[in-house]
């Protein structure tokens, strides 16, 4: 019922369209996914062991991880087919908006936390409008500020998926000192290796849901892999199914 705590019909289609694409760019993009999944917890866990206390080997992984997860991101937008004629911008714009997106979501995250992840929802679509025209970071929050607003509780529901790896890295940090009281050293590169994984899924999990998100918000009269019939009778118009 439309302004009760169930979903009405349009906000139904478009939880069950949103999670369809991003099944789609998972399967369209799944090397790379796993590449960067690969890649990256590789890299955490040897920084982990081998040189745990280097803030400057530690810096330099973490720019190696975001510079990753930059190609990750083309990645998925290309697969996707999202990016018809090429990028308009490059890493710089990446990065500003990233610093730009990053700030007041980690200020949130320390305030009440849900707050955080509810700026989060709202900005994620920018990095493609970014990407994809001549806007600029600031009016690229903008326009993913407003297209979002309809569409809220399944754009959060839908980003739950994502954020499951972020609870099991979140707890396993709970567990760090009893695991390495009990287990000692193995038990310390095990849960090195959980939380590494968990962290890296997280943010290839983040990624397919941020693209997704844009393609939904863009063109809600076009959204692949639906499960409908061409021509059908859907709330956001006729759906032609793609391959």
């Amino acid at each position: 019922m439309k302004g009760g705590k169930a979903l009405d019909r349009d906000a139904r289609e478009f939880l069950h369209a949103l999670m369809a694409e991003q099944r789609r760019l998972a399967a369209k993009a799944a090397g790379f996914l796993a590449g960067y999944v690969l890649v990256a917890t590789t890299s955490y866990v040897l920084l982990d062991v081998y040189v745990p206390e280097s803030n400057a080997a530690d810096a330099w992984v973490g720019v190696f991880d975001w510079a990753l997860g930059y190609l990750v991101f083309l990645a998925v937008m290309h697969r996707g087919g999202l990016t018809a004629g090429g990028p308009r911008t490059g890493i710089g714009t990446y990065f500003v908006l990233d610093l730009l997106i990053a700030i007041p979501v980690f200020l949130g995250l320390l305030a009440l936390f849900v707050p955080g992840l509810y700026l989060l929802m709202r900005w994620l679509p920018a990095y493609s409008r970014a990407l994809m025209t001549h806007d600029g970071v600031v009016r690229a929050m903008g326009w993913s500020w407003e297209r979002t607003a309809p569409w809220q509780r399944p754009l959060a529901m839908a980003m739950l998926l994502p954020l499951v790896p972020f609870a099991v890295f979140a707890l396993a940090i709970l567990a760090d000192s009893l695991v390495y009281e009990h287990f000692g050293w193995t038990g310390y590169v095990v849960l090195s290796l959980v939380l590494n994984v968990a962290s890296s899924l997280g943010s290839a999990g983040l990624t397919v849901y941020c693209v997704a998100a844009y393609k939904l918000v863009l063109d809600p009269d076009a959204v692949p892999g639906n499960g409908s019939d061409e021509g059908a009778d859907h709330p956001f118009g006729t759906i032609t199914p793609q391959a």
